[in-house]
């Protein structure tokens, strides 16, 4: 008690008292409380929301890849630029043009 007088309020709080931290330890202390019932439903709601998140995911990776197809097929008809150069400007690698543009030939053939 002699080096009471000496400590002086905190500056910074531990990075353990910011409102994540707070939010999970409320959250494992009301899953504490479940029944097993209440437990199991809660775990499948979990579930049922990460499927859902993981099929929006595939679902919008679908999409821009077909976008992308449709750019580099554009890009590939008009003849201007090189397969290296659409590759760089789409972000895409050269097998994926290189698909694209046997599919074309395919198509015309």
């Amino acid at each position: 008690m002699k080096n009471s007088s000496k400590v002086k309020k905190p500056i910074q709080y531990p990075q353990f008292w910011n409102q994540e931290a707070l939010d999970i330890a409320i959250q494992s202390l009301e899953k504490i409380n479940m029944t097993d019932e209440q437990r199991l439903w809660y775990e499948m709601a979990l579930c049922t929301n990460a499927l859902a998140i993981k099929n929006e995911e595939k679902r919008v990776q679908k999409v821009v890849e077909k976008f992308k197809a449709e750019i580099v097929t554009i890009s590939l008809k008009r003849g201007k630029l090189s397969i290296e150069e659409i590759a760089e400007d789409n972000n895409v690698t050269i097998d994926f043009i290189l698909d694209i543009q046997n599919q074309l030939s395919k198509t015309n053939s």
